[in-house]
């Protein structure tokens, strides 16, 4: 066996602070096997090489091979008042999704091959336009309007066009979102929140960097829509709003005169803030500056109680605070468990539940198997 694989096994059981027999333990094997795997008597399977990775925060590539794949670059993490987000932070976040990649790759559950992605013109000072022609060819390539949508669906919709993994999990304070596409995966995280619109003006937003090509090094930030400078996040904001507002249907729905409700009551029926829709029909030229600021006074929850929609809000807010994880991701990952490749914690990890919990589901015991089969006498169909 490779002695430089064992040297960095050895390391990595040396890190655990750990006995062997407790690390044999945690892996499923016996101390006999790990001592043979150890002296290169025995191999290590892919199983026991994903394990160990994991256990470790590392890859099993990196158990091979010795290679840091992947380094993300230039992780810009914006702060705010709310919180102090760094790159090490939003570092910790792509490893999480990465490490998992990897190691079912390396157990031959890979992602499909990536899609390609619209072409963007060269960046220039018409970025606001570039990402109004993004946002319409992601339109006509989703099947359907994102207003039609809640924003789990969204995403889902989102992945299986472009081959993005995206995922909404608690973030360290003041991250909203974090884009990254390197040469072999396509990844977005969004902050966990009740505040389900911002999380939606994210998800558009973070999507708007990756298929400008703008995040082959991670984008890591705090979203201030309406204040960013820079040609990308330009781009990426004015690629947001048109996803999510298209021109020509709100152009179709807003009127001249409308006052602060009726702009909050289009902001409900397409899923956005009514400071996002004054914003965009102010950019339009629908209403004025002074229409904007009136509607700047009106909340998601006042738009959602004026259109009897306040119960969707709050199954919205709930929804978005719970998160989810990638869809391809989570099938690839179920599918390797349950074919044995790999553990249930990799798998519990990613859906953000007890591994014990999710055995239950997985895995149910005999009783209560036996107690869902179980019938009356007579009884012909159990609800």
């Amino acid at each position: 066996m490779n002695a430089a694989l064992i040297e960095r096994v050895r390391e990595v059981i040396g890190r655990a602070g750990q006995t062997q027999t407790a690390q044999a333990e945690r892996l499923g094997m016996t101390p006999d096997k790990l001592s043979k795997s150890l002296s290169g008597v025995r191999r290590f399977t892919s199983l026991e090489l994903a394990l160990l990775a994991d256990a470790a925060s590392t890859t099993v590539d990196w158990l091979i091979s010795g290679r840091q794949t992947r380094e993300a670059a230039n992780v810009a993490a914006r702060r705010n008042g709310d919180g102090d987000s760094t790159q090490a932070d939003a570092r910790e976040t792509l490893a999480r999704y990465e490490n998992l990649i990897d190691a079912l790759a390396r157990l031959g559950h890979c992602l499909p091959a990536l899609p390609s992605l619209p072409s963007v013109k060269d960046p220039s000072p018409r970025a606001i336009d570039q990402g109004e022609e993004l946002a319409n060819e992601a339109l006509t390539a989703l099947s359907k309007s994102p207003r039609l949508m809640g924003n789990e669906e969204l995403a889902a919709a989102c992945e299986g066009t472009y081959g993005i993994q995206i995922a909404a999990t608690k973030l360290p304070e003041g991250l909203d979102g974090v884009a990254w596409s390197p040469a072999d995966f396509r990844l977005i995280v969004v902050a966990s929140t009740a505040k389900w619109t911002r999380q939606r003006f994210t998800l558009a937003h973070e999507l708007g960097h990756v298929l400008a090509g703008d995040a082959q090094d991670a984008v890591a930030e705090h979203l201030s829509p309406g204040q960013s400078q820079s040609i990308h996040e330009m781009r990426a904001n004015s690629f947001a709003a048109a996803f999510l507002m298209p021109r020509d249907e709100v152009a179709r729905d807003a009127h001249a005169g409308m006052d602060a409700w009726a702009i909050g009551k289009l902001a409900w029926k397409y899923k956005v803030s009514p400071s996002a829709m004054a914003t965009r029909l102010k950019g339009l030229g629908l209403i004025d500056v002074d229409q904007r600021r009136e509607a700047l006074k009106i909340t998601t929850r006042d738009a959602a109680q004026a259109t009897g929609g306040l119960a969707d809000h709050l199954k919205g807010a709930k929804a978005a605070e719970q998160g989810w994880p990638p869809d391809t991701l989570s099938r690839l990952a179920a599918r390797a468990y349950l074919q044995g490749d790999m553990s249930v914690r990799p798998l519990a990890s990613l859906w953000e539940v007890d591994p014990a919990t999710l055995l239950d589901v997985l895995e149910p015991s005999e009783d209560a198997a036996s107690e869902s089969t179980t019938v009356e006498a007579g009884l012909v169909f159990t609800p």
